[in-house]
């Protein structure tokens, strides 16, 4: 995991394998994220969004390995945002 210095992580965030979270990025709390997953800078991410998670589908391998997510800068996702790899 590599956060910049100044990343805010609210209560209960849960990150998980390779992260990297840009400057001034702020999850409010309750947010879910699994890599390989980098976040660039200025995002605010709010409750109960999961990020780098495997797809819902029956005919998709959660073992199988791949090149996971990446998001850009100065977005904002909501409440409940689902961002699959």
């Amino acid at each position: 995991m590599e956060l910049a210095d100044d990343v805010v992580l609210g209560p209960r965030c849960t990150i998980t394998g390779p992260v990297r979270i840009g400057a001034g990025t702020r999850a409010v709390g309750d947010v879910w994220i699994s890599g390989p997953t980098t976040i660039g800078e200025g995002n605010t991410i709010y409750p109960f969004t999961t990020i780098g998670f495997a797809p819902q589908a029956r005919d998709f391998d959660i073992d199988q390995k791949g090149p996971g997510v990446l998001i850009g800068f100065r977005n904002t996702l909501r409440e409940h945002v689902t961002v699959n790899r």
